[in-house]
């Protein structure tokens, strides 16, 4: 019997420009030290038989205090990818682009995990991520 892949959903959130976005920055207290102070987007697990938006939602409304700004974003799915490494897995990309008004008080709520940080699009493919992500900041910057 084959293993099944792991699952995961994560959002790159923008601004109106298109030249900052919101991501996530693990600290010091996430479980495996080589990921520590790497960076992901705000998301997490699909469970069984969960709808993508819906698990991004759950997995939004878990890590960031700002459920009246959250409640009413728009996600478009940009992708599903096949994450390749040690262990791979499906990753689903979606984008939310933001105001310049939404994207600064979203950027400014506070963070249960980890911490929110704003950077340019040089800075997301140059920083190190998580569990091989920098795979799909390259491709979302491709299409």
């Amino acid at each position: 019997m084959e293993d099944k892949l792991h699952h995961g959903v994560g959002v790159l959130f923008e601004n109106e420009e298109q030249d900052q976005y919101f991501v996530q920055r693990k600290d010091k207290d996430y479980p495996i030290e080589k990921y520590r102070n790497g960076l992901s987007f705000f998301g997490g697990k699909v469970e069984e038989g969960e709808v993508l938006i819906d698990a991004l939602r759950r997995e939004l409304t878990e890590e960031i205090v700002a459920s009246k700004v959250l409640d009413r974003l728009n996600y478009q799915l940009i992708g599903h990818f096949l994450i390749e490494g040690d262990r791979p897995y499906f990753f689903d990309l979606f984008c939310c682009k933001l105001d310049n008004e939404t994207f600064q008080s979203l950027s400014n709520s506070q963070i249960l995990e980890g911490e929110g940080t704003i950077k340019s699009k040089a800075e997301l493919v140059n920083e190190d991520w998580i569990w091989n992500l920098d795979q799909v900041i390259g491709r979302y910057f491709e299409l």
